[in-house]
């Protein structure tokens, strides 16, 4: 577990072994975690095999964390790669459902 500033807890775990890799996440999602949650995605599309996110266990999501995975779904659409967020818990889904980026995502 990693305790970022404000005392904001957090996991990212890259399983880079399955295909597509897969980044699950768990935690608070915000600008504490965001550099990490972010070089997971960037590591998983270097692969070039597309990459899952598991945001089942995610408690908060904000703005940062929200930029990072649009960029990630951009850079994959922009490289033919997948992306998928097959698990996502109820307040990722509704910043996804607010925010307009629900129909863009694969769940």
């Amino acid at each position: 577990m990693h305790n970022g500033a404000g005392g904001s807890h957090f996991e990212i775990v890259l399983d880079e072994e399955a295909r597509p890799p897969v980044v699950v996440a768990s935690g608070e999602l915000d600008a504490a975690s965001s550099q990490e949650f972010e070089l997971a995605i960037a590591t998983a599309l270097d692969a070039g095999q597309g990459v899952t996110l598991d945001l089942s266990a995610v408690t908060f999501i904000d703005s940062s964390a929200l930029r990072v995975v649009t960029v990630g779904l951009r850079r994959a659409r922009d490289e033919d790669q997948a992306f998928s967020v097959p698990a996502a818990s109820a307040v990722v889904r509704r910043l996804f459902d607010i925010t307009g980026v629900s129909p863009f995502m694969t769940f």
